[in-house]
This record gives structure tokens, C-alpha cells and sequence, in this order.
């Protein structure tokens, strides 16, 4: 109990401005890319050292466990010359309409904070690793996404790069919604194509309508949805050996235990937990509530349907993503014929080359479930020959 106290005062202190951990909102004065999206733009869960194991994650939150942004794991042609570790990119927080009063505001940014601290890796981000390809200082890209956003936040997000530009569109823009609206407990709960579609224009209009344009005008480039369904379909994928639980499995195994411990798994956990000189009890609740589940927060994608059912509910998520996919294209092309016509300097792009890659198990992350830094890396490949490079 003495460990979340001091652990529940250590987030109120920081995110109060009152602690060591209190943050510093500062941001370049014209950044050389801005990145717009959800976990893939954070990099969440990338880093090597994590495992889908309580235990770890609790040596990670204890310090035990460092995670490092160590250039030697991004491709040599893009770390050349950065120091190690790696610097980090400019993150934006949360603005004040995002608040519904202070305790939300507390709550909130406290997550940030423990995402930021010790489960994202934004340096091994696809955004970051553009940037660089497009010679762009770390310190000048910002990554304004969230953990588990949606393409509804778009607007939100707008609101933390104009807060932190004074309102001037940057030069160059990347908006990257891909999978957590077709996340939801049941398949009639995904967001439908039309509605996708319908809110995304609505977000990138209120950019347009809310930012002032430089002289040089802004590229807003959308990339296309990543097919998700591989995390279901792929041997690869599937057959890739994760360490979980304290022991040696698979994917596909890990899936079809539905991301729970086996009894065996179990009792290795409560040996592990009762050899801890202190803090035994609050590691073994802790393993109990880490990590997340994906069963539980992408049921339509992890979930426990089995046979026929599961076929068809992967028929279902299929349909809407490849709607998604066609609707988004056309809601770019619309955009772009209107400020054309408008004679307003925002050009949007279309990047269809990131909805035709294909991941295999090295381009998974430990939880099987987000991308590791190699299936970043062909996320930025795949989206360089699409940007307008000055």
C-alpha cells in the first residue's frame, strides 16, 4: 500500500507542476513535422526490453528495468550521426478543452505521464524515424498523438499543435488513424465507414478553418490504414516467440489463452512475485492489473470468438477497413479539389503505399498486439516516396 501512495502523490506532484517530474511545454518555433494519430505515433510498447509480463513491467516502473532509446536499433542510414540515446521528439500534451474539470485534469495527465515514462518509446516511432529520412532535427518533430486515439480527437489534436505554434499550420503534417475504430466489444459497435470518414474531414476542415497558413502553405499528408487483420492471419505473426508470463511461448498461444496466464503460467508469477525481497504484495496485485488486455479493449480484434463465428466477425472488420481505406481517399480528394478552389495554400496527400504493407513476426512488439521498431521502419519507408520533400 505504501508503494501506491507514494507512487499515486509522485504523479499528482508532476502532473501539479508541484514535483521533480513537472514537464516543460516547450516547442520549436516551426516545426519540421508534425504527426497526428494514436499508439503507432507514440511508439507504444516498442521498446525490445518489454514483455507482456506484470512482473516486468513492474521491475520497468520500479527502475529496475531501463529502457534506453539506443540508436543502434533504428536502421543505420537514419541514427547516422545522432547520439545515443537517441533525443527525444517534442511531445504535446493535453489542451485545456480536453479537460471536463480538475480531477479529470489530474487523472489524465497522470496517464500521460506513466505512458510517457515508461511504456512509449517515440524515438522508435514511424513518425521519428520519417523525420529523419527527411532530415528533420529530432527536436523538431512533434508527435501531438495519443495511446488508443481515435480518428474523433483529430480536432483535439489540432488544438495541441496550434497551441503550441501560436496558431501557424506547420509546413508539413502526417495523419495517421489506423485501428482503434475498428476496436469495440462487438462488431456493430465499429465505427462505421461513413462516419470515419465524415468526422475525419470534419477534423481536417477545422485545421484549415482554425490555423493560419505560411507562406510557403502546408502539405497535410493521410496515410492509409495498416491491414490489422495480419495480427490474425499471418504464420509469421503468429508463430513469433515472445517471452509472457515469465515463460517461452507464442502468439498464436497467447492469443488462444485470450492475453490470460495458464495455471502453469500463474504459479510461476506467484513464485516470482514471492522471491521480491519487499514490495511483494503490491507486485503481485500490480501483475494482476498489467498489462492491459487487448481482449479487453479490441475485442472485435482479440477477442474470444472461435470457428465460425470468428471467421465471420474477421469478414466483418475486413469490409470496414477496406471502406475506410476508399472513403478516406475520396475525403482527401474532396479537400484538396475545395482548397484548390478556394485558393487556400493546404495541399492534402493521400498515402496508399502504407495500407499495402505486410508485416511478419519480426515487425511485432513483445505483446503481439503493437508494432516493434523494425515495423516502423517500413511505415516510414513506405510514406517517404509520398511526401512533397523540399
Amino acid at each position: 500500500m505504501a508503494f501506491f501512495v507514494e507512487f499515486l502523490l509522485t504523479l499528482v506532484c508532476g502532473t501539479t507542476g508541484l514535483g521533480p517530474t513537472a514537464w516543460a511545454r516547450e516547442t520549436p518555433s516551426t516545426p519540421g513535422l508534425v504527426i497526428l494519430g494514436d499508439s503507432l505515433a507514440t511508439g507504444a510498447a516498442t521498446h525490445p526490453a518489454l514483455r507482456y509480463d506484470g512482473l516486468v513491467l513492474w521491475d520497468v516502473f520500479t527502475g529496475k528495468v531501463p529502457l534506453p532509446a539506443t540508436a543502434s536499433v533504428l536502421p543505420a542510414d537514419l541514427a547516422a550521426g545522432l547520439p545515443d540515446p537517441l533525443p527525444a521528439p517534442q511531445r504535446l500534451w493535453p489542451g485545456q478543452r480536453e479537460f471536463f474539470g480538475g480531477p479529470d485534469w489530474i487523472w489524465r495527465n497522470a496517464m500521460q505521464i506513466v505512458a510517457r515514462s515508461f511504456l512509449d518509446t517515440p524515438q522508435y516511432s514511424w513518425g521519428y524515424q520519417l523525420g529523419l529520412a527527411l532530415k528533420v532535427a529530432p527536436e523538431s518533430i512533434l508527435i501531438a498523438g495519443d495511446d488508443g486515439a481515435r480518428v474523433a480527437q483529430l480536432p483535439r489534436q489540432v488544438d495541441r499543435v496550434l497551441a503550441a505554434t501560436d496558431g501557424v499550420l506547420p509546413p508539413r503534417i502526417a495523419v495517421f488513424f489506423t485501428g482503434n475504430d475498428l476496436c469495440a466489444a462487438t462488431t456493430n459497435e465499429i465505427t462505421s465507414a461513413h462516419d470515419y470518414a465524415a468526422i475525419l474531414e470534419r477534423g481536417l476542415r477545422y485545421m484549415v478553418r482554425n490555423g493560419q497558413v505560411g507562406a510557403s502553405g502546408t502539405d497535410v499528408y493521410v496515410l492509409g490504414q495498416l491491414g490489422v487483420l495480419q495480427l490474425l492471419t499471418s504464420d509469421s505473426i503468429l508463430n513469433k516467440n515472445i517471452t509472457a508470463f515469465g515463460s517461452e511461448t507464442t502468439c498464436r498461444a497467447l492469443r488462444d489463452q485470450r492475453f490470460l496466464p495458464t495455471p502453469e503460467q500463474q504459479q510461476v508469477m506467484q513464485k516470482r512475485s514471492g522471491a521480491l525481497a519487499e514490495n511483494r504484495g503490491a507486485a503481485w496485485y500490480f501483475s494482476m492489473l498489467m498489462p492491459p488486455n487487448p481482449v479487453g479493449y479490441c475485442a472485435t480484434l482479440m477477442g474470444p470468438l472461435e470457428g465460425k463465428e470468428r471467421e465471420a466477425e474477421i469478414s466483418v472488420v475486413a469490409n470496414h477497413l477496406r471502406d475506410y481505406r476508399e472513403a478516406t481517399a475520396k475525403a482527401v480528394e474532396r479537400l484538396n479539389e475545395k482548397m484548390m478552389a478556394e485558393h487556400v495554400a493546404v495541399r492534402f496527400h493521400y498515402v496508399a503505399a502504407t495500407a499495402q504493407l505486410g508485416f511478419d513476426g519480426a515487425d511485432i512488439a513483445e505483446d503481439c498486439f503493437h508494432l516493434s521498431p523494425a515495423g516502423h521502419t517500413k511505415i516510414a519507408r513506405a510514406a517517404f516516396p509520398g511526401l512533397v520533400v523540399p
